[in-house]
């Protein structure tokens, strides 16, 4: 929600709407209207569910030669590649990235996970060793020396994570880029 936004201000209206929709409608109107107005409106979104865990960053530390990482961000960027339809890259828009990571604590940060999936969307650093033998079973445009959704992580301007407990489907995540 934004900072702006007063949800008091008409006390009434929302109690009613709350009663009546079970929502405050209203307030998701205006702020799609304000959105539209200025410059909010989405272009693109992305959607995609890879069935086991995120690829794993540790700090500085690069997931692109870990072996316990590669099957990960294989997964990850197959799946985005698909999704992605031969849109271009996004190069000077905001992105807004919504994840849902389906795992126990145990197997992981979520911050870990988080960061793993925002590198796993990039190119891999060109100074950054790889054994491109060990990606040849990916198509060309998967593979780390090539971005996927974006050149620059820095345009991600909001990111909403919750962890949730794994379900029928087992360990798996939803992750969901706008511009």
């Amino acid at each position: 929600m934004h900072q702006w936004f007063s949800g008091n201000t008409f006390r009434v209206l929302k109690e009613k709407e709350i009663r009546q929709f079970g929502e405050y409608r209203t307030r998701w109107l205006v702020l799609e209207a304000w959105d539209r107005m200025f410059g909010g409106e989405v272009l693109v979104k992305i959607s995609i569910t890879v069935n086991e865990l995120p690829p794993k960053k540790d700090g500085a530390n690069s997931m692109w030669r870990k072996g316990s990482e590669l099957a990960h961000l294989k997964a990850l960027r197959k799946v985005a590649i698909e999704a992605m339809r031969g849109q271009p890259l996004v190069d000077n828009q905001a992105i807004h990235l919504i994840v849902h990571i389906y795992a126990e604590p145990f197997k992981g940060d979520l911050d870990n996970f988080i960061t793993g999936i925002c590198d796993g969307l990039m190119a891999a650093h060109p100074r950054t060793p790889i054994d491109h033998k060990e990606w040849l079973d990916l198509p060309e445009a998967a593979r780390p020396h090539r971005p996927i959704c974006y050149s620059n992580d820095a345009l991600i301007n909001s990111i909403a994570a919750k962890r949730l407990p794994s379900d029928e489907k087992g360990e798996h995540y939803y992750v969901e880029l706008e511009w």
